[in-house]
């Protein structure tokens, strides 16, 4: 059987629906690159978090504990969120296949595009027969995971074992995961202490540190540990993974010379499903109450949108409407782009649905969908020819009725407040002939927020 790969992030979307930056614009960067490799894409943010019924996960902690080298990140849960969404993801996929999450802040992080870019090559060498791959920070001896360690985190999950205090640090701004019962199974168990308020709030007493602590960083902390408990129960290599990408997404074979300084391994007394038995039981009735149900059903918002809402403003084209309600669009005679415009404050950063009948009256001529700014999302001919922008999820239509209409739906996602429909010609330069193109009937618009890119 033939796996597919799946790549996710996790992007804020701004004011009014979270308090991080709006990330919407590298999302859409970070699809472009996906489907340039192969593979699907979905992008989590805070909004889609609470409409799936896991705000818990995304709590916002008040500035004073907020982290100086990542200052948003107590906005968001301190990342809590990371190892459910990976999970989340998994639930709609086939056993074996592969899961890529990246850091959505490509645009500040560029490199963070190589991961995408490069996802065969990683999936082959980094992950290669292994069930996931969380690489080394850096190729060389120099950053211990625990400077960055609560106590707690050290002591209760890597049981203060001298591994723990020579062990390199891993980076999760990239994990590759196999779909399967083994990469389940520690994804769950990180969610399961990544939910525990001792271990992913910072810390706020002398008590909480250790001699060597530098800053903190939660889930990233909290996953390291893990790592090391795995090591220490022989579930992975000591060298696990043996790989860094670093920052740029480039393998490089890692120095394991800490192994040795580590010394003999102690298997625990107590696995860690028996010593976290509760805290495990709490994440899979999150778990549960998420993938027991169905998704949470997101309704379209339909506008009240009528052929007299549509304007033309500084292009050509006309319309005239019939008798019955159809509308007649009539191609301009300057511009390129012929189209009309309906403007509407909840179009912007939404997931827009555009229905419409359509009866093509010149086949030199396209309908096209644009998005106000001269991105065009599609255009389909009179034969059903179809081009697709990056924004465009969706886009079905149906055979032509008695009248000679085709029906067709268009789900795209929108960043201005308005869309606009129209022509272009074939060759998409010639000016319109000022002639009837189109008629137009059942038109309707809705809209939601992102939730599905």
């Amino acid at each position: 059987m033939v796996s597919s790969t799946k790549i996710i992030t996790f992007i804020s979307e701004g004011h009014p629906y979270d308090a991080g930056y709006d990330l919407t614009a590298s999302a859409r960067i970070l699809q472009e690159h996906a489907r340039n490799v192969g593979a699907s894409f979905s992008a989590y943010s805070p909004s889609i978090l609470r409409k799936l019924g896991v705000g818990e996960l995304i709590r916002e902690y008040p500035d004073e504990v907020g982290l100086h080298n990542n200052p948003f990140l107590h906005k968001v849960g301190f990342a809590a969120w990371k190892p459910f969404i990976i999970l989340h993801a998994m639930q709609s996929m086939k056993e074996g296949d592969v899961i890529l999450y990246v850091d959505g802040n490509v645009l500040k992080y560029h490199s963070l595009i190589n991961y995408v870019i490069n996802c065969k090559e990683l999936v082959s060498v980094c992950l290669g027969d292994r069930d996931f791959y969380i690489g080394r920070e850096h190729e060389g001896d120099l950053i211990r995971s625990i400077d960055y360690a609560k106590y707690n985190q050290i002591c209760d999950i890597a049981l203060n074992s001298s591994l723990a205090n020579h062990h390199q640090m891993l980076i999760v701004n990239n994990i590759i995961a196999r779909v399967n019962d083994v990469s389940r199974q520690f994804f769950l168990n990180w969610l399961a202490l990544c939910m525990q308020e001792r271990y992913i709030h910072p810390p706020t007493t002398p008590d909480e540190l250790h001699p060597a602590y530098r800053w903190f960083c939660p889930e990233q902390s909290i996953l390291n540990m893990l790592v090391v408990r795995y090591i220490l129960e022989q579930r992975l290599s000591p060298e696990f993974p043996g790989i860094s990408c670093g920052r740029d997404g480039t393998p490089r074979v890692a120095d394991n010379s800490y192994v040795h300084a580590a010394g003999d391994i102690v298997k625990p007394e107590i696995p860690f499903e028996q010593q976290f038995e509760l805290e495990i039981q709490e994440a899979q009735r999150l778990l549960s109450r998420v993938f027991s149900s169905a998704l949470p059903h997101e309704d379209w918002n339909f506008l009240h949108c009528t052929f007299d809402d549509w304007t033309s403003h500084e292009d050509d084209a006309s319309t005239e409407l019939e008798p019955n309600g159809d509308l007649i669009f009539i191609d301009g005679t300057e511009q390129r782009h012929h189209l009309i415009r309906y403007r509407n404050r909840n179009l912007d950063h939404a997931v827009v649905m555009l229905n419409v009948k359509i009866k093509f009256l010149e086949d030199e001529t396209r309908f096209l969908v644009n998005q106000w700014g001269g991105y065009d999302i599609c255009t389909l001919s009179s034969s059903m020819d179809i081009f697709k922008s990056i924004n465009c999820v969706d886009l079905k239509f149906f055979e032509e009725d008695e009248d000679g209409f085709r029906a067709v739906s268009i789900v795209f996602l929108n960043y201005h407040d308005s869309i606009s429909i129209g022509s272009i010609k074939i060759n998409g330069t010639d000016p319109g002939d000022g002639k009837p193109i189109f008629v137009f009937r059942d038109l309707s618009v809705a809209y939601r927020r992102f939730s599905k890119f």
